[in-house]
C-alpha cells in the first residue's frame, strides 16, 4: 500500500509540473535557445569565452497582435473604378493618336513606296510601344507615349522625304 501511495504521490507531483520552455541548440549562431509553447524564443544562452561563463539573455516579447481596421472596401473599389476609368480614357487618347497617325501618313504627298516605307517604321514603333508595359492609369505617361510615337514618326517622315 505504501509502495501505490509513493507511486501515486509522486505521479502527481511530476504530472503537476509541466514545462514551459524547450531548449534547442542553434549551430549556427552557436548557442542555446528558449521556446515556450507557442514557439516563441524567449531568451537564449551562450558561452562567453572571455568571461569562461554562460550568458543567458531574454528577448523582448511583441505585443500580442494590435488591432487591424477592416478595410472600406467602398472606397476600396471607387478607387479601382476611378484608376479603371482613367485607363481606359488614356488608352482611348492613344488609339485615337494612332489613327491619327495613320491618316496623316496616308495623306501625304509623297510616293507610295516612301509611304509603305514610314507604314514600316510605324508598324514597328507600335510594336515597340505594344512591348513595353506603361501604366495608362498616369495621364504624364499616356501623354509621353503620345508625344515619342508623334515624334518617332515625324523622324521617319523627316527622312523619307530628304
Amino acid at each position: 500500500m505504501k509502495k501505490i501511495l509513493l507511486f501515486i504521490l509522486l505521479f502527481y507531483t511530476l504530472a503537476g509540473v509541466s514545462q514551459t520552455l524547450t531548449k534547442k541548440y542553434n549551430s549556427v549562431n552557436n548557442r542555446y535557445e528558449y521556446f515556450d509553447s507557442r514557439g516563441n524564443m524567449v531568451g537564449y544562452q551562450f558561452y562567453d569565452n572571455l568571461d569562461k561563463s554562460w550568458k543567458y539573455y531574454e528577448v523582448p516579447q511583441k505585443q500580442q497582435s494590435t488591432y487591424v481596421q477592416p478595410i472600406n472596401h467602398n472606397r476600396v473599389n471607387q478607387a479601382l473604378a476611378t484608376k479603371q476609368g482613367r485607363y481606359d480614357a488614356n488608352v482611348q487618347k492613344i488609339q485615337n493618336a494612332i489613327e491619327d497617325i495613320a491618316d496623316k501618313i496616308m495623306s501625304l504627298e509623297i510616293n507610295e513606296s516612301a509611304k509603305e516605307r514610314i507604314s514600316e517604321r510605324f508598324d514597328i514603333i507600335l510594336n515597340n510601344l505594344n512591348a513595353s508595359k506603361y501604366n495608362y492609369s498616369n495621364s504624364t505617361t499616356t501623354n509621353n507615349v503620345i508625344n515619342w510615337m508623334y515624334n518617332e514618326i515625324n523622324k521617319a517622315i523627316k527622312q523619307e522625304t530628304e
